[in-house]
């Protein structure tokens, strides 16, 4: 899965576990991340958190995160390497998707990455 925002977002700020920060939280490992900014358009924001579930393969995945050039967040349990399976079988995994109005500080974030992962230990 990957999200990429819309052009509003870039130089945003990417939300981690250990911390929101840019580009330097590209390839760390994190049961989840996400992304908030501001609109320049219409002078709102929002915040986007992408939860891994603890039963997806080489979790907790490596991320592709990115917040220059456009923004981005992926998780990536292939990020540094190949992940082979079987062709005839399926690979399934399965992320919880949140999006919230306003800005989200390290606290904030913390909370609704815990609401999404809330909801994929419901399903």
């Amino acid at each position: 899965m990957f999200w990429r925002g819309p052009r509003a977002f870039t130089n945003g700020t990417i939300l981690a576990p250990q911390g929101k920060g840019r580009d330097e939280l590209r390839g760390q490992r994190a049961p989840w991340m996400g992304f908030t900014a501001r609109q320049d358009e219409t002078d709102t924001a929002s915040t986007i958190i992408i939860a891994d579930a603890t039963d997806n393969v080489r979790h907790p995945p490596e991320w592709f995160v990115r917040s220059e050039d456009f923004a981005a967040v992926c998780p990536a349990p292939f990020f540094s390497e190949e992940l082979p399976f079987p062709a005839a079988d399926t690979l399934h995994l399965r992320y919880a998707v949140l999006v919230a109005d306003g800005l989200s500080d390290d606290t904030r974030a913390a909370g609704l990455a815990a609401q999404a992962t809330k909801a994929l230990a419901a399903s």
